[in-house]
């Protein structure tokens, strides 16, 4: 359907009706889903719902005013309710073509859930006059625009009626506007119109005066300074901002406006310069700077300190590092203060990068403006409206320029790799740094926190944008290196990093939800940590937030407190809040509780404390350190109550070493990023020498070698010490040793080194130590045995046992080496170093890590044949490393080459090719199993090498690979479908897919559970009955519920409220869900399943409400583990939620949040004991044979394992005509046993 605008019969809106309808005019939207819970309407009638967002509105009437354009806003998009079993592609997304004269240009802004992008044209054509048939009312365009409409972050939709008919819910609405303006066609002229408002000139900054009434002089002439020791304190702004923007949002707050009466007090001016930013180098900025201090009025040169923010940073240092020590008037520069900076340029600062920084900015603009609105700042949209304007001036001259003629020096500066960054971090020993200047650094690491399927920090983003922070929208560009958003950590305190280490001292955030590009000046930290540095009155900003924060009426009892004592004892002391602490054996710390009195006299008062409030782990406080990290930004709402968790849950414990000080009342969701960051980290401190008598003997690993030697009967375990260790920085090129001990005596650290050790608890067999490269590093040997070691047993006192493994670092930035340990196939300890690498242009911003190790002791499981995958990257190259094990048979190591492409973008297509063969097949079941085989054949020839694929070949036909246990920790892989053919003999008749052979997968993290037992009264399911037609799965409900209720299942009320409960409570050894689901590997936080829902009443008409149901909500409330440390088997019969993702530094999706694997911590205990689900979307009928298959086959007397149950079932699912019998991924080990008990 074509709609032309109103008012502009040059603008043509096209779009698919089957898929969109028009809202002509939106006084209100539609909540849409983003694999969010709770009520969302389905947009069936346009004006119900939530209303318009007025922070877009503003955004198009500054760019209306500042450009002089005309603004046509086209009718908003919305989906229609039966579009989900459309297909999202170029044939239905919604196009705009704009009809322009000569002299016009144009471009899209769209806007989508809160989130908005630019969009510039895809084609620019001359229409044929001829074709246009021009009338005498109209003239034929001189060009035209075509733009095809793309929401930022759009996930694209499936084409299937299936058990995931939601996946294209994720975009319901988008509103477009076109904005056309005159355009200047001349390229030398474009050039020069770019900042051209701009002004150049000093400012004169007063503590008591908005940022927006500053002084703008045309010099500093009227600045009365003292004849001798004038001090002056300089602001120097970054890129698309001023000195007024920049440093304004320190009016914003009580404790800014501090900060500026103390240097207001101290200090005899305090300036700031105004200067373009795109159209000219940092190196001209610094010299108009430098013109601008000599008309200061002073006899002497004064004493100059610097704040400097951005790209204010190289603008700085090119006016103390070149043009000072060669000038005839030379202010003496004090102390240097740089705050996000670009010392070393940004990624995003990369000409290929500027479209998504002119989004990023452009959403942080808005971010801004809301988050300075919730402060109370009179003039919160000042310092967004001129980051906008800088923002619109670039977007005009990128539209407006030829390709060739693209330039923006200012911009380009910042390049990483320009050549301005490169020779302003090039020492001079001709011309010395100005003696005396001091620098220092304010650094963050932003990172936006998914608190659950609603909710995200920090609040003044849409959730849009924080789930596409959350999943690498900018981290991809940022080569995955900690940032503000902007500026990467590892370049804001990178200063000549050859000569060495020029920065002072550093407040550094850490990683958090809180502090981004483009808002440091409003959080109390920095401004306490500038009147440090800068010798001011302490300011007491954090100390002030957080006495807001806390309360100190407390008590402290202990947990076999009688109530009526704790009751008694804070009535004494004037107390509010009664904390109590306890031990657990399964954590290593103690828990700590904060009930207030009015939940206390609830309780019976004879009664413990323990016992009144049931406490468990899972209702513990939270625990932060006093200092800083205690808050959120303030203004800001607290978190909504939960149903399912007491109240005293919800609060946090405020300590001062193992001393609670403090309550905060309402816990935060980024205390738990808040709190790590300000944890100091674990060292151990051994005492024994390093020994290098007892190294370790060489293990032959190649074929054919000595195989281990039988695992013999577990004795008695004995404790060992395991220390890693290598230095903590490492140049490019360079050659590192990492050594690992082991002894039965307390190691000592070498002083300086970066390490990692723990102690465990290890049996009286063989051990097998490995040195793993994963990020930055490759082996220094070209033989993998090198890597390797095995040791007997244990080492005895005194006998301690070295391994020294050389390795060379390939890329700059952090590095990443595993050490991992084990006996048979599964790990003991893993231990992660972190090392950082060094080029020519960086240094170090942040201490080196040595992460927890992840301890693995179990019950035994027999012994099974083990693939173990692990993803090394080297910068662009990665490439994955086999273990292939298989006791008393087989152990070897293998490389694959180096994978080209993106893996995570072939896998989906892969699945999405998978999905559309069945139908693209019309059913015919011998034309969908060849192309599934020739899929499967692909994928095992592209990733495994050739002398792994021979090996499995020969052990497949020897009868030896009769059940596989994959653990990977790359999460995208299907490994079932990988098919192993006669590598001599392609599409031989006897290959088999993986998944034939009983294959499962277990995730690093958590220990698999030898056994479940199944017993009557606890096995329970979930099982929708939609009451929307479409999504009715009749097979669901006809065939596998009562299938279900056979077996004796109880059924759980398909509601969020009553399955969230359930888990919660645990008691139950089988939980199963059949109904929708949806995954995508690229935005795992997304994967969820979809509950019943219901029917409401919205906008005068009945709509359906959705239920999801998602992964991180399971991850954060199951608690499956029964007291008897029984481990219950889920299965989820939905489309797609077998997946697994990555998270920022953890995997995600269904399976981690079933299973309890938290890679990196040592009380991994584990939650359920199996998993089963699907990787790619299945029919309902197909799905019901599976579950009866698996069912059946697990129903053996006496017990049957998972792996065998599974073969079965895969098996039994083909016969019956079943296309997706290789869809389902089971997380268990092979030889769990399954037991149902009558």
């Amino acid at each position: 359907m074509d709609i032309t605008h109103p008012a502009d019969a040059g603008i043509t809106l096209t779009f698919d009706e089957g898929v969109w309808e028009a809202d002509p005019a939106p006084t209100t939207r539609v909540a849409p889903f983003i694999g969010g819970m709770g009520g969302t309407p389905i947009a069936s009638a346009p004006t119900a719902g939530l209303p318009a967002n007025p922070d877009f509105d503003w955004l198009v009437g500054q760019l209306s005013s500042e450009w002089g354009v005309s603004k046509r806003e086209l009718p908003e998009l919305v989906r229609r309710p039966g579009a989900s079993t459309r297909a999202l592609d170029l044939t239905t997304t919604p196009m705009v073509t704009v009809d322009l004269a000569a002299d016009e240009s144009a471009t899209l802004l769209v806007e989508c859930e809160g989130v908005v992008a630019w969009q510039f044209a895809d084609a620019i054509e001359t229409p044929n006059p001829s074709a246009v048939g021009t009338t005498r009312a109209s003239m034929a365009p001189a060009r035209r625009a075509r733009f095809v409409v793309q929401a930022p972050g759009a996930a694209t939709a499936t084409a299937q009626q299936q058990r995931n008919v939601f996946a294209d819910w994720m975009l319901e609405r988008v509103k477009v506007v076109v904005l056309k303006y005159i355009a200047t066609q001349a390229a030398s002229v474009i050039v020069n119109q770019l900042e051209k408002k701009k002004r150049i000139g000093p400012v004169i900054v007063a503590a008591d005066k908005e940022a927006v009434d500053w002084d703008k002089p045309e010099n500093f002439a009227e600045v009365s300074l003292p004849n001798a020791n004038a001090r002056v304190l300089l602001l120097v702004h970054g890129t698309f901002s001023s000195t007024a923007g920049a440093f304004g949002d320190l009016r914003a707050t009580r404790w800014g406006q501090a900060l500026l009466k103390e240097a207001d007090a101290k200090y005899d001016a305090l300036i700031g310069y105004d200067h373009r930013t795109l159209s000219v180098e940092p190196s001209e900025n610094a010299s108009g700077l430098y013109e601008a201090l000599k008309t200061l009025n002073s006899p002497q040169p004064p004493t100059i300190d610097i704040v400097c923010h951005s790209r204010g940073a190289l603008v700085t240092r090119f006016l103390i590092e070149k043009i000072l020590p060669r000038a005839p008037w030379q202010p003496h520069i004090g102390k240097v203060i740089f705050v996000g900076s670009t010392n070393a340029g940004t990624e995003l600062a990369r000409p290929e990068n500027w479209h998504a920084l002119l989004d990023l900015l452009t959403n942080l603009a808005l971010a801004g403006r809301k988050a300075l609105t919730l402060l109370g700042a009179p003039q919160a949209g000042f310092a967004a409206g001129e980051l906008v304007e800088g923002i619109g001036d670039f977007v005009r001259y990128l539209v407006d320029a030829a390709v060739e003629h693209k330039r923006a020096p200012g911009l380009a500066a910042m390049d990483p790799g320009g050549a301005f960054v490169l020779d302003i971090n090039q020492l001079e020993t001709d011309a010395p740094r100005p003696k005396g200047a001091q620098y220092y650094s304010i650094v963050s690491s932003f990172r936006p926190i998914l608190v659950d399927a609603e909710r995200s920090e920090p609040k003044e983003f849409p959730r849009r944008l924080a789930l596409m922070l959350a999943n690498g929208f900018i981290g991809a560009l940022m080569k995955n290196a900690g940032n503000d958003l902007v500026v990467n950590v590892g370049s804001m305190s990178s200063i000549d990093p050859v000569a060495g280490n020029y920065i002072k001292d550093t407040q550094d955030f850490g990683t958090n939800p809180l502090v981004y590009h483009t808002n440091y000046f409003v959080q109390p930290e920095t401004v306490d940590a500038i009147a440090d540095w800068l010798d001011l009155a302490p300011v007491r900003a954090v100390k002030a937030v957080n006495a807001e924060l806390m309360d100190p009426r407390i008590v402290v009892v202990e947990s076999s407190t009688l109530v009526k004592e704790a009751l008694q004892k804070a009535s004494d002391e004037g107390a509010h809040f009664v904390v109590f602490r306890r031990s657990d054996p399964d954590y290593p710390g103690t828990l700590h509780y904060t009930p207030n009195l009015d939940e206390l006299r609830r309780a019976h008062p004879d009664a413990s404390m323990g016992e009144a409030l049931h406490v468990r782990e899972s209702r513990c406080s939270r625990v932060v350190p006093n200092g800083p990290f205690l808050r959120s930004l303030e203004g800001r709402t607290p978190l909504e109550a939960d149903e399912f968790l007491p109240e005293y849950s919800r609060r946090a414990v405020v300590v001062e070493g193992d001393r609670p000080v403090a309550v905060i009342p309402t816990d935060d969701a980024a205390l738990d990023v808040l709190t790590h960051a300000t944890e100091p980290p674990v060292r151990f401190t051994r005492g024994v020498t390093r020994s290098f008598e007892g190294t370790f003997p060489t293990s032959p690993l190649v074929e054919g070698s000595t195989p281990i030697p039988p695992v013999t009967s577990p004795t008695e375990p004995v404790v060992c010490n395991i220390n890693a260790e290598m230095p903590p920085t490492v140049m490019v090129g360079s050659r590192a040793t990492v050594t690992v001990t082991l002894s039965a005596d307390e190691i000592t650290i070498t002083p300086g080194a970066l390490a990692q050790s723990t102690a465990v608890k290890l049996q009286k067999r063989p051990i097998t130590i490995e040195v793993v490269p994963r990020v930055g590093f490759h082996l220094a040997s070209a033989l993998i045995e090198d890597s390797r070691a095995t040791l007997p047993e244990p080492p005895t006192s005194g006998n301690p046992c070295v391994l020294d493994v050389d390795v060379i670092a390939t890329n700059e930035g952090s590095g990443e080496i595993w050490v991992i340990v084990r006996q048979g196939a599964v790990r003991s300890v893993t231990l992660s170093l972190r090392p950082q690498i060094l080029g020519s242009s960086t240094t170090i911003a942040a201490p080196p890590l040595a992460a927890q190790g992840t301890i693995q002791n179990g019950d035994d499981l027999p012994d099974v044949a083990t693939l173990e995958i692990t993803q090394q990257r080297n910068g662009d190259e990665t490439r994955f490393r086999y273990s292939i094990d298989i006791p008393e048979v087989a152990f070897n190591r293998f490389e694959s080459p180096a994978i080209i492409g993106d893996l995570q973008l072939w896998v989906r297509k892969l699945y999405h090719d998978i999905e559309q063969a069945w139908l693209g097949s019309a059913g015919n079941r011998e034309i969908f199993n060849d192309n599934l085989k020739a899929r499967g054949a692909a994928l095992f020839k592209e990733l495994v090498p050739p002398p792994l694929a021979d090996l499995l070949w020969r052990l497949y036909r020897e009868g030896k690979l009769k059940s596989v246990l994959v653990r990977s920790d790359e999460p995208f892989v299907p490994w079932e479908i990988a098919r192993l053919d006669d590598p001599a003999i392609p599409e031989s008749p006897d290959g088999c897919f993986l998944g034939e052979l009983g294959l499962c997968r277990w995730l690093y993290g958590a220990v698999p559970p030898p056994r479940i037992r199944v017993r009557p009264g606890r096995m329970q399911y979930v099982v929708p009955h939609y009451p929307e037609p479409r999504f009715r799965l009749r097979a669901a409900e006809q065939v596998e519920e009562p299938m279900l209720v056979a077996l004796g299942a109880k059924r759980v009320e398909p509601h969020y409220r009553d399955v969230t409960a359930t888990l919660q409570s645990g008691g139950f050894d089988l939980l199963h869900f059949a109904g929708h689901g949806v995954a995508d590997g690229s935005s795992i936080d997304g994967a969820a399943v979809l509950l019943e829902g219901s029917y409401a009443q919205a906008g005068g008409a009945q709509r359906y409400v959705t239920e999801p149901l998602a992964a991180p909500v399971v991850a954060r409330k199951a608690k499956l583990r029964g007291p008897d440390n029984n481990r219950p088997l889920v299965v989820l019969n939905a489309c797609q939620v077998g997946r697994l993702g990555f998270n920022l530094t953890s995997l995600g999706g269904f399976a981690p949040a079933f299973l309890g694997a938290r890679v990196g911590e040592s009380n991994s205990v584990g939650e359920a004991g199996a998993f089963v689900s699907c990787l790619w979307s299945v029919g309902d009928e197909p799905a019901s044979h599976f579950a009866r298959a698996l069912y059946q086959a697990l129903q053996v007397q006496g017990g049957t394992t998972m792996g065998r149950a599974v073969t079965i079932a895969r098996a039994a699912a083909r016969s019956a005509g079943d296309a997706t019998w290789l869809s389902y991924a089971v997380y268990a080990h092979p030889n769990c046993l399954l037991e149902f008990t009558p």
